[in-house]
Formats: C-alpha cells, structure tokens, sequence
C-alpha cells in the first residue's frame, strides 16, 4: 500500500515553515523511510499547479516568470510532471506539501486526484489548517502587498471555510482539519503539530530540526506602509506580478526594522474586525458546528458599512505617530545603504 500525506495549507498558516522544516529533514536524512520530493528546486510541491490547471489561474511567480503559454512553458510543465512521477515511483510513503493547493477548483482537484492515485497511491491522507477571519485577512494583505498595491476589500471579505472543506472532503474520505491557533496546536508549534499528524499516519517518530528558524518573516506596521507606497508608486498598474526589487525591498524593509529595534506588529482597525466577524459569521458557525473547531468568534457582531474603500493601508491598520516616524526612518536607512554600497563600487 503506497500512502501519501497532502498538506494543502491554507495560506498564511506556517506552510512555509512545515516545508522548510521537512526539506531539512529530509537533507539531514531524517526522514525514517518517508519521501519529501524536490520538485524545480523547491521546497514546496506549489510547481504541481501546472499540472491541473489553465495557464491563466497558476500562481503569481510561476506566471511572472513564464508570462505565456508557449513551448517554454510547456517544457517547465513537462519537466515537473516527470519529476514528480520519479518520486511518486521510487517511495511508497509521500508527503507533499503546497498551500496553494486549498485554492483548486472541484475540476481541478479532480484531476490532481487522478494523479496521485494515477501514481499508485491508494491511502491518501488530506490536512489543512484553518485560522480566525480576521487574522488571516490581515496575513493575507501582508502577502498581497508584496507584489500588489491592491488587495481584498474588507467590508466585502469572506473566508469559504464550508466550501473549501467540501471540496476536497467530496473526492477524498481522510480529510483532517486542524485549528491553526498557538494555544491549542500541539507544541505550541505548527511544525510540531504537522509532525504529530504525520507520525500518526506513518508510524514514524519524526522530530522538529534543532535548528530550524521562523520563515516568511511579516512586516511591521511601518514596513507594511513602506513596501505598499512602493508598489502603488512604481507598479500600480502590475497587480499580482512578482518583481526581484519588491522582493529585495521586503529583505531590507526586514533588516532595517531589526536595526531600529523596532517591531510593532500591525493590527486591523476595530470597526473593520466587526465587519469581518459579521461577513464570516455563518461560515464560523459552521466550523464550530460540523468539525468542532472554534475560531474564536463567537460574539454577535451586527454591522454592514457602504463606506467606500480606497486600497489604502491608513484605512485598514492602526498606525501611530511613532509607526509614521519608524517609516521615515526605514526608507532612510535603506537610502543610506544604497548610498554607501554606490560610493565602495
């Protein structure tokens, strides 16, 4: 019996870390019998979009880089098909790993289906974590604005909890939801509680490398202010488009923020929780009721606002005095930097 672990995400909670954590196991060859494949030298299993679906719905960075469905593409497909088919064939205990799998469509996880049981996997295990509404809203912002100046309208924003669940719940038996919250993940840690999942599946005893570090570090109020103004300056008509200076901007927005020592970690504005609470109320509810998971959201909340939303950070964070200063600051810094670096060459 081939069995096979899917960790699908959702987005924004601790899919990068997972992942680094099973790619360093499985380079330290830790990984007891189990196959964490490298696919495109990734250490995500994101690139098996390309497998299932239309040009026009694959990821951001996939796309930036292949822009066009032409015979370069093709080969890319062709060349991560035939990667994944190797490990598929060489292991019979699998564990991939993307969290942009959760956003497949009924067609499309289908046919990834066929794939993997295509592949001979027959025991096929799916998990997916779930976070609070609004916490992930603010997350996904955070990532959106990376290589955007627009983003999800929060007085409109629904998270299709049910729905996502139901897709997947409808083409595979073993589905397990877990609750993406600190408090009550195994460990305190989502690598730990990943492990612990995986353990019980495989019969395994894998362990969290000693040396593993936080990823996909989050910006700070002001970092998030810094990296917005710069996408809505000089790409604001490039929605979605990953650019190499937005994502060096990101590591020095990071580096100066760790040299002021400052890290106010941004929060959304009370009355736009509310509206978030009240847009996803029935959705909670239903995760509440039908796998026993509380997002925490239990107040009533009853608020509907026509307010007219602009794409501007000022409107959706909280931001001080002192995180305005703190811009100023990181955009100096990282001026000051450029300067030096220009004057040594």
């Amino acid at each position: 019996m081939k069995k096979l672990l899917l960790h699908i995400g959702t987005g924004k909670t601790g899919s990068t870390t997972i992942q680094e954590a099973m790619a360093m196991l499985r380079d330290n060859g830790d990984l007891q019998g189990l196959s964490y494949p490298k696919i495109a030298n990734n250490k995500h299993h994101n690139r098996l979009c390309t497998l299932v679906m239309p040009h026009e719905r694959i990821r951001r960075d996939i796309k930036t880089k292949y822009p066009e469905e032409n015979g370069t593409y093709k080969e890319f497909v062709e060349r991560v098909e035939c990667l994944f088919h190797e490990s598929a064939h060489e292991s019979d205990n699998l564990v991939l790993s993307g969290e942009f799998f959760c956003g497949y469509t009924t067609d499309e996880i289908k046919k990834f289906k066929e794939l993997l049981i295509g592949s001979g996997f027959n025991d096929i295990k799916v998990l997916l974590y779930f976070r609070d509404p609004c916490s992930l809203y603010l997350s996904q912002i955070q990532q959106r604005i990376k290589a955007s100046s627009r983003f999800s309208n929060p007085y409109k924003y629904q998270f299709d909890y049910p729905g996502l669940y139901k897709r997947w719940r409808d083409e595979f038996d073993d589905v397990t939801v877990r609750h993406f919250d600190r408090s009550v993940l195994i460990g305190n840690d989502v690598v730990d509680d990943f492990l612990s999942v995986a353990n019980d599946y495989f019969g395994t005893s894998l362990g969290k490398p000693a040396n593993l570090m936080p990823t996909n570090e989050s910006l700070t109020v002001a970092g998030m202010l810094v990296q917005h103004d710069y996408r809505k300056n000089f790409y604001g008509d490039a929605d979605n488009v990953m650019h190499s200076d937005s994502n060096r901007l990101v590591k020095q927005i990071n580096k100066a923020e760790k040299e002021l020592d400052y890290s106010n970690k941004p929060a959304l504005r009370p009355e736009l929780k509310r509206q978030i609470r009240a847009n996803n109320e029935n959705g909670v509810k239903w995760v509440r009721e039908t796998l026993g998971i509380d997002l925490g959201l239990n107040e009533k909340s009853e608020t509907k606002s026509t307010k007219r939303f602009r794409h501007n950070l000022l409107d959706i964070i909280e931001v001080k005095d002192e995180d305005l200063r703190a811009k100023e600051l990181i955009m100096l810094s990282i001026v000051r930097k450029l300067l030096r670096k220009r004057k040594t060459q």
